[in-house]
């Protein structure tokens, strides 16, 4: 984005709240169809208790209310996020266990240097995935980590909207992060099985 992209933006606030965001981001980046992105472009009501809406949006129409709750409830809440705090410390250190050691015959150190990027891509990864969604996905795709990195490093060019034509790599990256989303979620749902973690469900 240019100086004077960003000045336009900046010039009208209104297209910086939370609802404008969230709809670019569901739209451009995460591949929200058409469909669905327009549902969400209809809902005027705001994401807060207070109905905002100048077009008379209520009930189910207030798309952005109810998503705002489930995460303040399955997320945020005291009870939500201390679940997902014990969680994610208990299968952290649990990665910390596969760490590799340090084979050297000349010290007794079993020190391993290892950069910090590929440690937090590698085993806090694996850590917060598993206490999001369980340890399924990572067994069901081998290379869903290498995946997930490149549409990450890929955000900010697929924000802005640029085509298939001029971000190929962001575009791939996000369709293979889509398709092995995809193919875990219709996994997981032919194969439904009952957990022992009933506190994250």
């Amino acid at each position: 984005m240019g100086a004077s992209n960003i000045q336009a933006i900046f010039r009208q606030p209104s297209s910086l709240s939370f609802e404008f965001m969230q709809l670019r981001i569901a739209e451009k980046v995460k591949g929200l169809p058409a469909r669905d992105a327009a549902l969400l472009g209809l809902d005027d009501s705001g994401a807060g208790t207070l109905n905002q809406s100048k077009t008379g949006v209520t009930g189910n129409g207030r798309i952005w209310h109810i998503l705002h709750g489930i995460y303040i409830k399955k997320l945020t809440e005291k009870s939500a996020a201390d679940c997902l705090t014990a969680k994610f410390v208990y299968e952290f250190s649990e990665q910390l266990k596969t760490c590799p050691q340090s084979n050297s015959k000349q010290s007794n150190s079993k020190e391993t240097v290892m950069g910090l990027y590929d440690f937090l891509q590698t085993y806090q990864f694996a850590a917060s995935t598993i206490t999001l969604v369980g340890p399924k996905i990572l067994q069901h795709s081998s290379d869903i980590a290498k995946t997930f990195w490149e549409y990450d490093a890929a955000f900010m060019t697929l924000m802005q909207g640029l085509p298939r034509l001029v971000c190929r790599k962001g575009w791939a990256a996000r369709d293979r992060t889509l398709e092995a989303t995809k193919e875990w979620l219709a996994a997981a749902s032919a194969a439904p099985t009952v957990e022992k973690d009933v506190d994250w469900d």
